[in-house]
């Protein structure tokens, strides 16, 4: 069963350790209906046991907080992987029961035209909910389960997409597949993001007035926490891979340190 959840100390401090991942960007965080099978109650989950995508593959995973700039000048509440190979398998870590399902295809874009982009939620129990997005291809046993759908084309001043999605209901052992992600159609690389929700869970030392009813803010987890622990630190190995330690010694006159 998971560990109790943190304080706000604790929490801080997994930060560090554990490079906690929440996401907001990419494909939303989706709802879905109330009487769907979400895979019973959390009392009764159980660490997952399967890689979401193959350690080996990765060469880095962001942690939450991370600052992007020019782009992204807060810090960030996303993450996932970054990939040392252009292709890379997906599969269920565990049984989980996925319930949306949304995709943009880029019909008019100066660097992604030709190019999809699918994303899925997937429930591991009533409570938690993870979310994957920038899968570039949907593996075929998912693909004819997704039924009808609900599309829309967004036309802005250098872009055109069509935005789909679709509410499933579709139940997934470990290891089943999911798709591929690591290049785009257009050759361009890309990652996957990883995050996840415990929806009985309250960041405590957030203020709700001020952040609102965002799920990915209030009550957000360390997805890494879902894995057995050494499929954990086989990731979170990769948390800082590339970057420069900082230098905390302390200098007098200043704030360094």
């Amino acid at each position: 069963k998971l560990p109790p959840r943190k304080t706000a100390m604790g929490t801080i401090k997994s930060f560090i350790s554990l490079s906690s991942v929440v996401l907001i960007t990419g494909t939303a965080l989706l709802g879905c209906d109330e009487n769907q099978d979400l895979g019973g109650s959390c009392d009764e989950f159980t660490a997952f046991t399967t890689p979401v995508v193959p350690p080996e593959t990765v060469y880095r995973v962001i942690p939450l907080g991370e600052l992007n700039p020019p782009e992204d000048v807060l810090p960030a509440v996303s993450g996932g992987f970054g990939f040392n190979q252009g292709t890379v398998n997906i599969v269920s870590p565990g049984a989980v029961v996925i319930t949306s399902v949304e995709s943009t295809e880029y019909l008019v874009s100066p660097g992604r035209q030709g190019v999809t982009d699918f994303g899925l939620v997937m429930h591991a129990c009533d409570d938690i909910k993870i979310h994957l997005a920038h899968i570039v291809t949907l593996d075929p046993s998912l693909v004819e389960k997704l039924g009808q759908s609900n599309c829309e084309t967004f036309a802005g001043a250098d872009e055109t997409t069509e935005d789909c999605r679709y509410n499933v209901n579709i139940k997934l052992e470990a290891g089943d597949p999911i798709g591929v992600t690591g290049t785009y159609q257009n050759g361009s690389p890309t990652g996957l993001d990883f995050s996840a929700v415990d929806l009985s869970y309250q960041i405590p030392y957030l203020n709700p007035d001020r952040i609102g009813d965002i799920e990915s803010y209030n009550h957000g987890i360390c997805s890494y926490e879902l894995f057995e622990p050494a499929i954990a630190s086989a990731y979170l190995d990769n948390a800082s891979s590339g970057l420069t330690p900082l230098d905390r010694s302390d200098r007098c006159g200043t704030a360094t340190g």
